[in-house]
């Protein structure tokens, strides 16, 4: 994302989405299992719903 009018493809998106979210994470922001609506007053603009949800990593092992 070279400029400021936000992300253009998915992996743009993903890319700012764990940016904002990992800051928050580093701020103390309490993040797991977090929903938030994102609700819109202008009917041409879409209402989404966004979950937080810890994963367990998975290490891969060479065998």
């Amino acid at each position: 994302m070279s400029d400021e009018t936000g992300p253009k493809t998915k992996i743009e998106l993903q890319n700012a989405l764990d940016r904002v979210v990992q800051t928050a994470y580093e701020n103390g922001v309490e993040i797991n299992n977090s929903a938030y609506a994102l609700r819109h007053d202008n009917p041409k603009i879409p209402d989404w719903e966004i979950h937080l949800t810890w994963t367990t990593k998975t290490v891969k092992h060479d065998d």
